[in-house]
């Protein structure tokens, strides 16, 4: 918060604010930057293959079946909440990776955690789990 009073210090218009002005944009700097963090945390230990895949940048076009309603419908995360998996399949090269990255990036905006993780690493670390009972 204190960066945030410095930079609204630095303006012209500084004067011209209310003390409860002041504090509620110091308020707003802070949570802002807060949900920053916590979303660029997220990311960084979901270790997205692609880092850069968005939902927004989905490439309707191509001709790999994608249906806009339901991938936008999907985007929106009611089968997060709904605590559903979501499981892509295709062929090879349709993009399926980049797809479910996009979609953990999305989840993550959403405030959820998000894990990328190949199936046999998947398979590996829940047999493992298995084994010493954490399962």
């Amino acid at each position: 918060m204190a960066a945030a009073w410095r930079d609204i210090a630095e303006q012209d218009t500084a004067g011209d604010l209310t003390r409860d002005e002041w504090l509620g944009l110091m308020l707003d700097r802070e949570i802002a930057t807060r949900a920053d963090r916590r979303l660029t945390n997220r990311l960084a230990s979901a270790k997205l293959r692609f880092v850069d895949a968005c939902v927004e940048n989905i490439d309707f076009g191509a001709h790999r079946g994608l249906d806009r309603r339901n991938i936008l419908s999907l985007a929106q995360g009611a089968w997060l909440k709904a605590n559903e998996n979501l499981i892509i399949t295709g062929q090879t090269g349709t993009g399926k990776t980049w797809l479910g990255c996009a979609f953990g990036r999305q989840a993550a905006r959403q405030d959820h955690s998000v894990l990328y993780l190949r199936m046999p690493r998947l398979f590996e670390d829940l047999a493992l789990a298995r084994l010493d009972g954490r399962f």
